[in-house]
């Protein structure tokens, strides 16, 4: 028995140094995406936006969620808070009162998130999941600030704790569960589903679309995602006495992610997951690196580290018993969640549940193209009509108002959170957003008129539905469907609602 304890102790090892890679890797993803974010504060995130805050608290919040970006819903108060966020997230990065950092980090993520969520994607979700468990484990013990200022040393670079255990199982449920929620024909006997996903053309990025007739290939690369994210995260457990087996997994799945970067659009999330699979890399990979390899600038940079102290193992960080027992409590729950989400088993939540797991923002559904892509594909015309009598669009740069579709369809989108908005705008579960999404449009675009007959009166939004077809049967047709519309001042006469 204490032999079986061992072997999975020891599956669960990781290397401080791997560590510290995951921590500047990942730090510099958040820090990127917060930034990225700070222009549109006043569109989505303060009370002139998408979703002013009363709206979301009367009609929309969970009542066990809150947030720190509802203390106000000016954009410079909120855009204060996205520069506390970034700052926290540089100085997680460079490990630097690192374990103050990732809680800063968790907290004013999570409240960002929750101040509107329906401009979330997997990416998002991914960065809360680590961001929780990064605060159990010692990130700062390579490759940091705080590790330069600690001239203590140890002799060993591998580190097991409940959090790691915490933060390894997290990473590999995004794939697993996700393959779990992929056992459906098009995966797995059809082969359809990479087609029907780069289809999807407010997505699919231009070398994306080019594969689109091979059928062969991405009916080849439908079965490889399945195996991939199904089987992966089990050869990474496995006991399997093979030094170098958790760097070419880590090689391969970093292969996948950037492999979806390059056929389609999909904000931070292929780059913020190959960060994290560097901190699987065990200890052989750090032999080859730093001591193997015979290139002259890493070893000039394996002495400069050497010299700062930031290539030397610190003292461990001794987490107490608390922490220790909370992880353990977390990772029952972060299982026993994701079973509940797997749609054939048809289990229902218990309310504690639900309520635990909304306190700390860990619920979670990696349902990436599962069990099938959609398959209404289509862009969006948003006609605008101003008093004056002349039409154009309010939402693109150009304000042309163009029903003829796009060369680029993806490119209509301003940005990842636009995409995910207005992709969930046209689902039916998300019909109570678009009376906000009118009253924003009318808002942003009177605000800037100083003539009443250069003002919007009013608003249709059309979406131009394409149902991809099965492969090789020709074209879609374009079905123009108006999803909403909208009147900025008093009711037009002739109005029926």
């Amino acid at each position: 028995m204490q032999k079986v304890f061992v072997v999975l102790k020891n599956t669960f090892v990781l290397d401080l140094r791997s560590l510290a890679l995951f921590r500047i890797l990942f730090g510099f993803c958040l820090f990127i995406d917060i930034v990225y974010r700070i222009p549109w504060v006043y569109d989505i995130y303060s009370d002139n936006g998408i979703l002013p805050r009363d709206i979301l608290i009367t009609k929309f919040m969970n009542a066990w969620e809150n947030s720190l970006f509802l203390i106000s819903g000016q954009p410079i108060v909120i855009t204060a808070l996205m520069i506390l966020a970034a700052a926290s997230a540089f100085a997680l990065m460079i490990g630097f009162y690192t374990r103050t950092a990732a809680f800063l980090c968790w907290l004013l993520v999570v409240s960002m998130h929750t101040r509107v969520s329906i401009v979330l994607h997997g990416g998002d979700d991914v960065f809360r999941m680590l961001l929780f468990w990064m605060q159990f484990i010692p990130l700062s013990n390579c490759f940091s600030v705080d590790s330069y200022l600690n001239k203590t040393k140890i002799s060993s670079y591998h580190h097991f704790s409940w959090g790691g255990v915490g933060l390894l199982l997290q990473l590999l449920y995004v794939y697993f569960f996700s393959g779990v929620l992929k056992i459906h024909p098009v995966w797995i006997s059809e082969g359809t589903g990479v087609y029907y996903a780069l289809s999807l053309e407010e997505f699919s990025s231009t070398l994306g679309q080019k594969l689109i007739p091979y059928h062969w290939l991405t009916k080849l690369l439908s079965y490889g995602t399945f195996v991939l994210e199904f089987f992966g995260p089990l050869f990474v457990l496995l006991p399997i006495p093979w030094r170098h087996r958790r760097t070419l997994l880590a090689a391969v799945f970093m292969s996948f992610h950037f492999g979806l970067f390059l056929g389609m659009e999909l904000g931070m999330f292929p780059w913020l997951c190959m960060a994290a699979w560097t901190m699987i890399l065990p200890a052989s990979f750090w032999e080859i690196i730093l001591k193997r390899w015979k290139w002259a600038p890493l070893f000039k940079l394996s002495t400069l580290l050497q010299s700062w102290n930031l290539s030397s193992p610190p003292p461990l960080i001794r987490h107490g018993v608390i922490l220790k027992y909370i992880a353990i409590v977390y990772i029952g729950l972060i299982t026993v969640w994701n079973i509940y989400e797997i749609d054939d088993l048809k289990l229902k939540k218990p309310v504690a549940l639900r309520w635990v797991m909304s306190v700390s923002e860990l619920y979670q559904r990696w349902s990436m193209f599962a069990p099938y892509p959609r398959k209404d594909d289509g862009w969006y015309v948003i006609e605008a009509t101003l008093f004056n009598g002349k039409k154009l669009d309010p939402f693109q740069d150009d304000h042309k108002l163009l029903y003829k579709k796009p060369k680029d369809v993806a490119a209509t989108y301003k940005n990842s959170m636009w995409r995910k908005y207005l992709t969930n705008s046209w689902l039916k579960s998300y019909y109570d957003y678009r009376l906000y999404f009118g009253r924003y449009l009318c808002r942003k675009w009177n605000t800037e008129q100083k003539n009443q007959a250069t003002k919007i009166n009013t608003i249709y939004i059309h979406y131009m539905l394409e149902m991809t077809p099965p492969p090789g049967t020709g074209s879609p047709e374009v079905q123009q469907e108006m999803i909403w519309r909208h009147y900025c001042y008093d009711k037009p006469d002739g109005w029926v609602d």
